[in-house]
């Protein structure tokens, strides 16, 4: 248990808030578990150590801008229950330095963090949740974040201690804590004392998690895009219950954070996903912030629709028949055919079924005969010959497992019971007094067309002659 630097235990604050004890300490805060008075619920209060800013100024206008922080995450629980929620802030006197102390009271949150968590199953000896476990465990913290960015607030300090599985009556959920404070950090009034400096450049962020211009301001500016890429280190790291980021101290971490020699894939690391998700992820964790998504609500959206992606493009497996008894032959058309199952009394077709069951794999029938059919009986009264016998009635003697998964048949569409009419072209044209059926009708025609022009022709001449000799 943290030591009580402040003397703030036993104290009540603006007469409503009774601090107990601390159970927490970080780089920034001291939180105490407390007591609110007037509706009896356990609080959480958070004070600020101030002990490291050099001046009265710079103390003032750091606890105005952390209660104008307190009014940001009290507007942003109101608006989302994943988010830690905000009942007031204010500053109170330190009894054992008389020093001025930001404090925030907070809900009251029954679990841990998803840093002890991830801890936990490390030391089980356990490799990573399943891809649909850690969109349904992060769904929560991402709508948070999502919705922060709608109202313009980064985190910009993503990592599993901020990130708490909370037990509430409708299940665990993953809630989100310490939302703006690596932002009041920043802009030169000061930093505290886990804020280390690389070169001129104050690093003020969890080294493991920090993103590529947190370390180095030339890479770009710092954004939503920012949480999107720490964010996604911790989807990477649930992915295989291992930290991505292997360094320890600043300069391990920015060296890999910046360096493109480190790679982040998800086949780089390790993770078996879909190439959809895996080029989602990739570029989540891209060193060029433009490259990335531009917010964690943009992100989360495309990331769950490319496992939606892959998961339509998956083809579906066709199930085999099941076992069945050894007198019913059940037939599986892998084309897409129905399936047949003849009736258990009788393996045999009955004899109202026409159609046969073609083998797929079978080798090819021989030719019909090519006899002509005799000519002084009718097609319809022509002798048919029997059908073949069905294949189906060979599968009685296979066992009912082999019939399972042996999906060889497929029904022919069986014959109609008539035969269908003759088609009879209509008769030719016939000339007036040719015989219809004769072979020389047309020769005929010829001939007597041919005899009326030559006695025409013979006429006209005579008569042309008898008009000479009569001048």
């Amino acid at each position: 248990m943290p030591g009580d630097v402040f003397g703030l235990s036993g104290q009540v604050i603006e007469g409503q808030f009774r601090v107990d004890h601390p159970i927490g300490e970080g780089g920034f805060s001291l939180v105490y578990k407390g007591q609110h008075l007037g509706l009896d619920e356990a609080v959480a209060i958070k004070c600020l150590k101030l002990n490291t800013f050099p001046d009265t100024a710079t103390i003032e206008s750091f606890s105005r801008r952390f209660r104008d922080e307190g009014r940001i995450a009290y507007r942003l629980s109101q608006g989302n229950l994943d988010i830690v929620r905000s009942i007031t802030a204010g500053t109170t006197v330190a009894p054992t330095t008389g020093a001025l102390v930001p404090y925030m009271v907070l809900e009251w949150l029954d679990g841990c963090s998803l840093g002890v968590e991830l801890r936990q199953r490390r030391a089980k000896g356990l490799h990573g949740r399943s891809l649909e476990e850690v969109i349904e465990l992060f769904e929560p913290a991402a709508a948070a974040i999502a919705y922060a960015h709608e109202q313009g607030i980064v985190h910009r300090d993503i990592k599993p201690g901020n990130l708490y599985l909370s037990r509430t009556r409708a299940g665990t959920r993953l809630k989100v804590l310490d939302f703006g404070l690596a932002k009041i950090m920043d802009d030169g009034i000061g930093f505290a004392p886990t804020a280390q400096t690389l070169g001129t450049q104050n690093i003020i962020c969890s080294f493991p998690y920090g993103a590529p211009e947190q370390f180095d301001p030339r890479v770009g500016l710092i954004g939503p895009w920012t949480d999107v890429y720490s964010f996604a280190l911790l989807i990477l790291e649930a992915l295989r219950d291992k930290r991505v980021r292997s360094g320890e101290g600043l300069a391990q971490c920015a060296l890999q954070a910046i360096s493109p020699e480190y790679s982040m894939t998800c086949h780089a690391l390790g993770i078996r996903v879909s190439p959809q998700v895996e080029v989602e992820l990739g570029r989540a964790v891209a060193i060029i912030p433009t490259t990335r998504h531009r917010n964690v609500g943009a992100f989360w959206e495309q990331l769950k629709g490319a496992i939606g992606a892959s998961s339509r493009r998956r083809p579906a497996k066709p199930e085999a028949p099941s076992a069945v008894d050894a007198n019913v032959a059940t037939v599986w058309d892998p084309r897409g055919a129905a399936m047949l199952e003849p009736p258990p009394e009788a393996v045999a077709p009955p004899p109202s079924f026409h159609g046969t069951a073609m083998m797929l794999d079978a080798p090819a029938r021989p030719p019909p005969s090519t006899a002509a059919p005799s000519s002084t009986l009718p097609l319809a009264s022509a002798p048919v010959a029997p059908p073949p016998a069905s294949p189906l009635a060979s599968t009685a003697a296979v066992s009912a497992p082999q019939q399972a998964y042996a999906p060889r048949y497929a029904a022919a569409p069986p014959a109609p019971s008539h035969p269908p009419p003759r088609q009879v072209a209509p008769p030719p044209p016939q000339l007036p007094g040719v015989r219809s059926g004769s072979s020389r009708a047309p020769l005929i025609a010829m001939v007597v067309v041919g005899a009326v022009a030559l006695a025409v022709v013979l006429a006209l001449l005579l008569l042309r002659i008898l008009g000479h000799t009569h001048h």
